[in-house]
């Protein structure tokens, strides 16, 4: 009886020293990124112009929603723990050089492909006493659809479906990791605006083989680094 009424001592202190509330945030985002392009290719006879990365853009609608957990610390005022998840759209830019044989000069269009995306992730954040939170994020990015638009010497739209994102990818699926600065201003009890910006990298997806004899595998793979900034109302939060 007695190690009962210890752990039930324990447990109780310790609910009184990491006090947890309710956390939700709502925001949306507008960012750049830069294109990582890479190429392995693996046949000798066929050659591809050259290309590499560009600049292109993100912006999407997101919410999180968890537990803050208070901490007796000078510096620290409390830490989060939240399930993030929304609508994201990012795209991914590569410029294509090549030689015009019949104008007998060097040139180049960009290829932008535009996914939407579904997204799902985790993020912990230590929230400063100064209205400051950093945070760490992690997820994946679920594309069902996107849009590809040709520009430059060459013009040209066309809409793909998930069915031949599907077909063209070897694993359809975008993760990412993310750092996220934050501050917050209160607007009522638990009521909060927020602002800041994220440094995220976008480990993009590959596509599949272009001929199926290992020797001569050739593929393309697309991810991306970039920075993001966003706005929005934070509900639950101590002060």
């Amino acid at each position: 009886m007695k190690k009962y009424i210890i752990s039930i001592i324990f447990l109780l202190y310790s609910i009184n020293i990491f006090a947890v509330n309710f956390e939700a945030n709502l925001y949306a985002l507008a960012g750049l990124q830069y294109t990582i392009y890479e190429k392995v290719n693996k046949n000798p006879i066929i050659v591809y112009p050259e290309i590499c990365g560009g600049l292109g853009g993100e912006f999407g609608i997101f919410g999180n929603i968890g537990a803050n957990f208070d901490i007796p610390n000078a510096t620290l005022k409390n830490i989060s723990s939240l399930i993030e998840f929304g609508y994201n759209k990012p795209s991914f830019t590569v410029i294509n050089k090549y030689y015009d044989l019949l104008a007998h000069r060097d040139k180049k269009y960009y290829d932008t492909t535009l996914f939407d995306t579904i997204y799902l992730g985790f993020l912990g954040k230590l929230n400063f006493n100064n209205n400051f939170s950093f945070g760490i994020g992690a997820g994946v990015m679920f594309p069902f659809s996107g849009l590809q638009l040709i520009s430059g010497d060459r013009d040209g739209i066309s809409r793909f479906s998930y069915r031949e994102i599907k077909d063209g990818y070897s694993n359809p699926i975008m993760p990412y990791i993310k750092l996220s600065f934050e501050l917050r201003k209160n607007l009522r009890d638990k009521l909060f605006f927020i602002y800041g910006l994220n440094l995220f990298y976008n480990f993009g997806m590959k596509t599949k083989p272009f001929y199926n004899t290992p020797d001569i595998a050739t593929y393309n793979k697309i991810s991306s680094i970039g920075i993001s900034i966003f706005a929005g109302i934070s509900f639950g939060r101590p002060k």
